[in-house]
């Protein structure tokens, strides 16, 4: 079974991604948020987590 997270909890982890650089976002009309992912961002932090998996 899969949980649905909270709006709460979908707002802080949508926050945390946005500190660190991973999402953008945008206003669009009649108060919608569009979010688009960073992929220059996205990969250089997998490429700094395999590195530190790898040991390398």
């Amino acid at each position: 079974m899969i949980d649905i997270p909270t709006s709460a909890s979908m707002s802080y982890h949508l926050n945390k991604l946005f500190d660190i650089g991973v999402i953008k976002y945008e206003s669009g009309d009649q108060n919608r948020v569009f979010y688009k992912i960073n992929g220059e961002k996205l990969r250089e932090l997998f490429n700094i987590a395999l590195k530190d998996i790898l040991g390398k």
